[in-house]
C-alpha cells in the first residue's frame, strides 16, 4: 500500500510500534489438532477423522490459513454429530491438494513418518502442546547428550509458564515412550529423546528452537 501510495508512510511507521510476525499455518502443524478442537467446540460439533483423514489436514499448505481449516470444518460439522469423518468425505478441494501432495516426492511425507505423526496426535489429544514442549525440553537437552528427568520438566515448564502437574508429566513420558519418541530410565536425567522422536519434532516444529 504505501509503494502504490494509498497509505501514508510516516503513519505505517507511527503505527508499526510492534509488529509480529506469525508464521503461516502450514508451518506450524502442531497447532493444527488444537485448532480442530477448539474449532469444533465453537461449531458445537463432534465428529471424528479417521488416521488417514488427519494426515490430510496436517498436510495441506492453507494459502486461506486458519480460516480455511474453519470453512472445512465447518462443512464436515454439517455431516452430522458424531459422524467418523473418512478421506472420502472430506472436501473435494481437501482431496486434490492431498493427490497433489503425494505426486510431490520432494514434499510428501515417508510412509514411516506420517502414521507416526497421526498416532501422536492421537495419543496427545487436546494435550498436544504440552506434548511438544516436552519432547522440546528433550531435543535441546540431547544437544548436550543429556536427558532431563520430571522434576527437571516439571521446573521448565514453570518457567515457560506451561502448566504441568508431576502425574500429567508423567502419563505423557509413559504414551511419547509406548510411540517410541523417548526412552525413559533411571536418575534424575534418565529420559532422553529418541531419534525418531527428535525427527517427530523438527518435523512438526520447523521454524520454532526447542524452548530454553
Amino acid at each position: 500500500m504505501i509503494q502504490e501510495k494509498t497509505f501514508r508512510k510516516d503513519l505505517f511507521y507511527r503505527l508499526s510500534t510492534l509488529p509480529l510476525s506469525i508464521p503461516p499455518l502450514c508451518e506450524r502443524k502442531g497447532d493444527i489438532p488444537l485448532l480442530i478442537h477448539a474449532i469444533q467446540r465453537t461449531l458445537g460439533s463432534s465428529f471424528t477423522l479417521t488416521d488417514e483423514a488427519m494426515e490430510v489436514f496436517l498436510n495441506h499448505p492453507y494459502p486461506g490459513n486458519v480460516r480455511e481449516l474453519y470453512n472445512y470444518l465447518e462443512y464436515l460439522s454439517c455431516l452430522g454429530e458424531g459422524s467418523i469423518i473418512t478421506y472420502s468425505a472430506l472436501p473435494v478441494l481437501l482431496k486434490k491438494s492431498w493427490e497433489q501432495h503425494r505426486s510431490d516426492s520432494s514434499s510428501y511425507v515417508t510412509m514411516d513418518s506420517a502414521p507416526q505423526t497421526t498416532a501422536f496426535f492421537r495419543a496427545a489429544g487436546i494435550h498436544a502442546e504440552e506434548f511438544l514442549f516436552l519432547l522440546g525440553q528433550l531435543a535441546e537437552a540431547s544437544k548436550v547428550m543429556r536427558g532431563m528427568g520430571r522434576g527437571s520438566l516439571k521446573a521448565s515448564a514453570q518457567e515457560a509458564g506451561v502448566v504441568l502437574s508431576d502425574n500429567e508429566i508423567r502419563t505423557a513420558l509413559h504414551c511419547l515412550s509406548q510411540l517410541g519418541l523417548v526412552k525413559i530410565g533411571r536418575g534424575r536425567r534418565a529420559t532422553r529423546i529418541s531419534a525418531s522422536g527428535l525427527s517427530l519434532y523438527r518435523q512438526l516444529c520447523p521454524s520454532s528452537q526447542p524452548p530454553a
